[in-house]
C-alpha cells in the first residue's frame, strides 16, 4: 500500500508538469451576407430577408445581425425578371403579386457593391398528396397527477419521389362557456419528416387537460417542401435542441453561392379534424 501511495505522490507533480497553455489562433472572419427566403404558391407575396452574419470576434457595429437594404435583389420566374423592392418598415425585400405554381423554377440573384454576386435556385414542390386518418384520443395520467390528452393520427405520404420532405404541425381550437382560443399542440415526433413514397407514420399530439376549455377541432398544416427547406430547418432545430455542450457543433445548412443562408420553397395544404 505504501508503494502505491509513493507512486501516486510522484505522479501528481508529473501530471501538472505536463500541463501547457494552449494558444490556438482562431482565424478572423468578415461578416457575410445572409439570405432567408421561403417561397410558395400558397402566397402571392415573395419575402426575402438579407442581413449580415456576426463574426467570431465581435466588432463595433456587428453585435447583432444587421439588415442590408442597399442590394439589388432580382428573381427570375418563367423567363421574366422581377426586381424586389426593400420595405424599410419590415426590413425585408417584398414583392406582391408573384404567381408561383407547382414545379416552377425560381432563380435568385443578389448584387451589392463590393460583394460577390449571390445566386440560388429553388423548384416549387408539388402539392402535398397524402392520407390523413384520425385514430382516436386518450387521457394519460402521470404519477404526479399531471393529466394530458393524446390525439393519434396516421399520415401516409403519397407524393411519388423516392424521398419526399414534409413539415407537419397542428393547432387546437378550444371553447369554454364564454371564451375561445387557439393553441399549438406538442408532438413528440417533431415536425420534419423525410419519407419514401407511400410510407406511413404515426403522429401523436398532446394537450394539457384543461377542465374549463373543450377542444373542438385540430387544424393540421401539411407542407411538402424541397430538400433545402427540410435540411435548413432541421439544422436550425438541431442547433437549438442539441444533446449537450459536448456534442459536435451543428453547421447550419446553406444553399446559396457566395454567401450564407437558404432560398427554398414549399407547397401547403391544411386539414381540419373535428374531435368528438
Amino acid at each position: 500500500a505504501m508503494k502505491n501511495i509513493f507512486y501516486f505522490l510522484f505522479l501528481i507533480p508529473l501530471m501538472f508538469a505536463c500541463e501547457k497553455d494552449a494558444n490556438i489562433d482562431i482565424p478572423d472572419s468578415k461578416p457575410q451576407l445572409v439570405v432567408a427566403s421561403f417561397v410558395s404558391p400558397n402566397s402571392d407575396t415573395l419575402r426575402l430577408k438579407l442581413s449580415w452574419s456576426v463574426p467570431i470576434y465581435y466588432q463595433t457595429g456587428y453585435q447583432e445581425s444587421r439588415p442590408e437594404s442597399g442590394a439589388s435583389v432580382i428573381v427570375t420566374h418563367h423567363g421574366t425578371q422581377y426586381t424586389i423592392p426593400y420595405d424599410a418598415f419590415a426590413e425585408t425585400y417584398i414583392y406582391p403579386g408573384l404567381n408561383l405554381g407547382s414545379e416552377d423554377v425560381v432563380d435568385l440573384k443578389i448584387n451589392l457593391s463590393g460583394q460577390e454576386e449571390i445566386t440560388a435556385q429553388s423548384t416549387i414542390p408539388t402539392a402535398p398528396n397524402y392520407l390523413w386518418n384520425y385514430e382516436g384520443s386518450q387521457e394519460i395520467t402521470y404519477p404526479d397527477g399531471y393529466v394530458e390528452t393524446q390525439h393519434e393520427f396516421k399520415f401516409t405520404g403519397l407524393n411519388t419521389a423516392p424521398t419526399n420532405y414534409y413539415r407537419i404541425s397542428a393547432i387546437g381550437y378550444y371553447h369554454s362557456v364564454n371564451d375561445t382560443y387557439v393553441s399549438t399542440l406538442y408532438s413528440n415526433t417533431g415536425e420534419f419528416f423525410a419519407l419514401s413514397a407511400n410510407q406511413t407514420i404515426t403522429l401523436n399530439y398532446y394537450e394539457y387537460k384543461d377542465f374549463y376549455y373543450t377542444l373542438d377541432s385540430i387544424k393540421t398544416s401539411i407542407l411538402h417542401t424541397d430538400e433545402a427547406y427540410y435540411k435548413y430547418h432541421l439544422s436550425v432545430q438541431n442547433q437549438y435542441y442539441g444533446d449537450g455542450i459536448f456534442t459536435e457543433p451543428t453547421v447550419i445548412y446553406n444553399n446559396v453561392s457566395s454567401g450564407l443562408g437558404v432560398f427554398s420553397s414549399y407547397n401547403m395544404k391544411t386539414v381540419s379534424t373535428i374531435i368528438p
